[in-house]
């Protein structure tokens, strides 16, 4: 995924909220297929709004509370078009197994980090408010510098640069950036 896709995937997370359609308008005239990964209050929120502002069909939801799990399933299956129900997973790892699905929706709280990066790694495109996007994509840049300089990094968020290191603050110029990788083990 280069910066651009990411660009693109992040704005749309907030343009699917302002109501604008054109963005997620797809060629095929067939809607989107969207999963979403946590499934609070600010996931059905997100769901539902995607709902109404795009054509979207939502296949996919996972969150680790069946019980909330359960009662998205059956809401998200009422308010969409083709009434399916979509299919209910605990772990977003088994989720992102699926190749059928063109956007990952994860709700802007800290503890959708690791499902953003996964739906990354899995080459997918995740969607995020501007919020979780500036953060996924901090942390990303971040540790691309910190395995270059091979060194833990102090990142300093009032001054947007890494704290008392002058040659990984050098790496942050846009010349530098490139796409996250996620690491070989």
């Amino acid at each position: 995924m280069d910066r651009r896709e990411f660009l693109w995937s992040s704005v749309a997370g907030a343009v699917a909220t302002s109501g604008l359609r054109a963005v997620w308008a797809n060629p095929s005239g067939k809607p989107r297929r969207v999963g979403l990964i946590g499934c609070g209050w600010y996931g059905k929120s997100d769901s539902l709004r995607l709902i109404q502002v795009a054509p979207v069909d939502v296949v996919s939801l996972c969150d680790v509370d069946r019980r909330m799990l359960d009662d998205a399933v059956e809401l998200v299956a009422s308010r969409q078009a083709s009434r399916a129900k979509p299919r209910a997973y605990a772990d977003y790892r088994r989720m992102l197994e699926e190749k059928d699905l063109e956007k990952h929706v994860a709700p802007a709280i800290r503890g959708h980090m690791l499902d953003w990066l996964a739906a990354v790694d899995a080459r997918g495109r995740p969607v995020a408010d501007i919020e979780q996007g500036h953060i996924s994509t901090t942390s990303c840049i971040l540790a691309n510098i910190a395995m270059k300089v091979g060194r833990t990094l102090a990142w300093d968020p009032s001054e947007q640069r890494v704290r008392d290191d002058e040659q990984a603050n050098t790496l942050l110029r846009r010349a530098y950036r490139g796409p996250w990788v996620h690491p070989e083990p």
